[in-house]
Parts: structure tokens; C-alpha cells; sequence
């Protein structure tokens, strides 16, 4: 009787330590920058760790992926998913993603760096939405910090509840 209450303990306590390592809050957050030199934009994305791998790991049937050191096929993996969640479009026409880093910045924090090149032409209307981690939580929300010329820096806030918009950003 005393190895049962003991072991039940033991199982409680574990519980509550887990539990209060969770975090509540689910969330992104991403910056959007635009390179005039080089003619691109430059899109990071912070990400929580657990959140982000729990979800790579249940989509492509992987376990323990770890960003303290990202191979190929993780790095391949993020490019994906962000590419099929984040879409971006100058003149109506999608933009590309080129994945330029993976790494985590703090704990339980992973940072994502992309590369859009833009097209020569001048960019009349550029449209993103941002469903990142809708898939995995309800209450997901992503917040995008949109820093382009003519415009003056932007907030824009992404709801899984709302589905997801289009934001259109005239320079």
C-alpha cells in the first residue's frame, strides 16, 4: 500500500511538472523587411520550439526533431511547411521562399530566416497571408511586423479563428 501511494505521488508530481512547463500562449511572431541593394525581402520568423517541432514531427512522422543542430531534411521539412502556411504574392504572382537559417535563438525559441527575391518590374500590391501553426492550435496567433518603403511600419495580427486575410501593402 505504501509502494501504491508512493508511486502515485511520484506520478503527480511528475504531471505538474510538466504542466508548468508548458507554456500557455501560442504564438508567432515575424518580421518583414525589404532589401532595396539587393532587390528582396528578408522574412524571420520566431517560432516556440516545442510548439513548432511537435507539429513537424506530427505532419511528417518524425520524432525528437531538434534545432540545436538542423540537417537537410529538417531544414527541408521547415522550408515546406512555411512555404504551404505563409504565402506571399508581388503583382498577384507568388513569391518563392529560399530558406537562408534555422537556429534557436533562446531557449524554446527557433528562429527562421527566408529570402524572397522580387521581380524587377515595381511592385504595385504585395498580398500575405500567414496560417503558420493554425493547423496545430485554435488559438494560434501570429503577429507580423511589415517594414517596407513608402509604408510606415506595420502591424499585422493573424487569428486561426478568423481562418486567415490578405493583407495588401501598396510601395
Amino acid at each position: 500500500m505504501m509502494l501504491l501511494r508512493y508511486t502515485v505521488g511520484v506520478f503527480l508530481l511528475t504531471l505538474l511538472a510538466f504542466k508548468a512547463n508548458a507554456h500557455p500562449i501560442k504564438m508567432t511572431t515575424s518580421k518583414l523587411l525589404y532589401d532595396k541593394k539587393a532587390n528582396e525581402l528578408i522574412l524571420t520568423i520566431n517560432f516556440f520550439e516545442d510548439d513548432f517541432s511537435a507539429q513537424l514531427e506530427k505532419l511528417y512522422h518524425r520524432k525528437n526533431i531538434d534545432f540545436a543542430v538542423v540537417d537537410d531534411t529538417e531544414g527541408s521539412m521547415v522550408a515546406g511547411y512555411v512555404a504551404k502556411k505563409m504565402l506571399l504574392k508581388a503583382n498577384k504572382k507568388p513569391l518563392t521562399l529560399q530558406l537562408s537559417s534555422i537556429k534557436r535563438i533562446e531557449e524554446n525559441v527557433v528562429q527562421v530566416k527566408l529570402i524572397l527575391w522580387l521581380p524587377k518590374t515595381k511592385i504595385k500590391s504585395l498580398e500575405i497571408s500567414d496560417a503558420l501553426l493554425f493547423d496545430a492550435f485554435a488559438e494560434q496567433v501570429n503577429i507580423m511586423h511589415v517594414e517596407l518603403p513608402g509604408t510606415t511600419s506595420n502591424v499585422q495580427q493573424f487569428i486561426s479563428s478568423d481562418s486567415y486575410k490578405v493583407l495588401k501593402v501598396n510601395f
